[in-house]
């Protein structure tokens, strides 16, 4: 074949090609998924180092103080545990499932998207092209977590261990779509009321799922422990906390809102219980047993193994976090104007539905269980109620505010046009210029013979007739 015989021939996949490549808002997606990926592993990997075993707990390079550990389970740990702690731990004559999130690598992973969105936001000015970084991001990030799960694994001693790739499939799917939209900005330039409400709804779910899980996990330490007078209290703060923080942290608002949790543990698998050496003691060991006792309950269940003043402080908690959920809802109202009341119950109705997906995401990414042994999840029937629940209180709460306080809208509320089928809803008759009568439907026909009259005619075609 001569030199240049092929030059004019199209090439549409070698355009494809150079058309992805010459994408800005591709290239900053590969980059930040990139950087995601790495940065966060780089980081638990060399802090999984450290001496000190219960950091080594919080950090995800071990799953106790006692288990051992190799290069290979340090590893592929530092690149898996910031999305989910999902594993299958296979013996010769067993196999144990075991599936929680990490408080700490989940920080560092939330810090790792706010680095690669502060370039984002630099190099992309425009939702469009936010948006399609994000949703690369994201794809690249699931294909290479699900990959790395179905491929990879490690033996330690006599046991083997494999993520679960279910888990590494639909966690960082979800949460690099949620967390890349807020980090990356798209948030940041959508329209009213449609930012207010999702900021205000991350900034309050955020909040009280780190307050509650943090107050729950280092609280319950805080007490003597029964069958030891020595406790490794450092030890059991930073394994708890790091453990349990954020599958309580899940739980804040169904419990609030009085829906059933499963809050179910069990000998060796609890926030209570812990080992100093073949010694065993427990922390709040009435609820302890409650929590064996019972697969799922309410708050009341929960606070009623304290006492009176237990069930005081948990009344006012769970008070205190709807009156939170009202005055956000009240507060978007009062920042965006309502002329109406039902402009304040669409806004506070959107507050309330953002929540409830804040709430579905972290009941799905952070829930803990320990095979038939401990379960720590909302399911999806008392989530659902906690939404409908929710919604009912920010919609009330913004469509009162409206009507005790209108005012102007301080945004251009978006305009919808709906454009129906002619065949459906067929468009008006053509307005007869100025100076004209529209003709009657007498004037039709001939008032003579009674012929048909076209639009144009002054005589009737049959008989000659003028025009009435």
């Amino acid at each position: 074949m001569e030199p240049g015989a092929g030059a004019d021939h199209p090439d549409p996949l070698g355009l494809f090609i150079r058309s992805i490549v010459a994408g800005v808002h591709i290239r900053v997606g590969v980059l930040a998924a990139a950087f995601v990926a790495i940065a966060p592993a780089v980081l638990l990997f060399a802090f999984g180092y450290l001496p000190y075993k219960p950091l080594q707990v919080a950090l995800g390079a071990r799953i106790t103080d006692e288990e051992p550990v190799n290069f290979g389970a340090r590893l592929v740990r530092a690149l898996t545990i910031p999305w989910v702690f999902a594993e299958r731990i296979d013996f010769d004559s067993a196999s144990v499932h075991f599936r929680t999130s990490l408080l700490v690598p989940s920080l560092v992973l939330v810090a790792a998207f706010v680095v690669a969105g502060l370039y984002a936001r630099a190099m992309l000015k425009s939702v469009r092209g936010r948006a399609t970084a994000v949703v690369v991001c994201a794809a690249l990030l699931t294909a290479f977590y699900t990959i790395v799960a179905a491929v990879v694994s490690f033996s330690i001693e006599d046991a083997d261990y494999s993520p679960t790739v279910k888990s590494y499939f639909w966690v960082p799917l979800a949460l690099s779509l949620l967390v890349g939209s807020f980090a990356f900005g798209v948030v940041a330039l959508c329209r009213e009321p449609l930012r207010s409400s999702a900021r205000i709804s991350a900034l309050l779910f955020t909040t009280l799922f780190l307050a509650g899980g943090l107050v729950f996990s280092i609280g319950i330490n805080l007490w003597n422990p029964k069958g030891t007078d020595d406790p490794q209290r450092v030890r059991d703060v930073i394994e708890t906390a790091s453990i349990w923080s954020n599958p309580t942290g899940a739980v804040v608002l169904p419990l609030a809102f009085g829906a059933r949790a499963h809050l179910h543990t069990a000998e060796g698998a609890s926030p209570f219980q812990q080992y100093d050496g073949e010694e065993a003691y427990t922390y709040l060991p009435e609820l302890a047993r409650y929590t064996e006792r019972h697969d799922s309950a309410r708050l009341t269940g929960y606070a009623g193994t304290g006492g009176t003043l237990a069930r005081l402080m948990a009344a006012a908690g769970a008070i205190l976090v709807i009156l939170l959920w009202l005055f956000a809802a009240v507060r978007t109202v009062r920042v965006l104007g309502s002329p109406r009341s039902l402009d304040g119950l669409r806004i506070g109705a959107l507050v309330g539905s953002f929540g409830f997906l804040f709430l579905l995401v972290a009941k799905g990414v952070t829930t803990l269980f320990i095979e038939s042994e401990a379960r720590w999840v909302v399911d999806f029937g008392p989530a659902f109620q906690t939404g409908v629940e929710l919604l009912v209180v920010t919609a009330l709460g913004g469509m009162i505010y409206a009507a005790l306080r209108p005012a102007p809208f301080r945004y251009t509320p978006l305009a919808l046009r709906v454009v129906l089928p002619t065949a459906v809803w067929p468009p008006p008759a053509p307005a007869p210029p100025s100076g004209e009568q529209p003709p009657r439907a007498s004037q039709q026909f001939c008032e003579n013979c009674g012929a048909r009259l076209p639009d144009d005619a002054r005589f009737c075609p049959a008989c000659g007739n003028p025009r009435a």
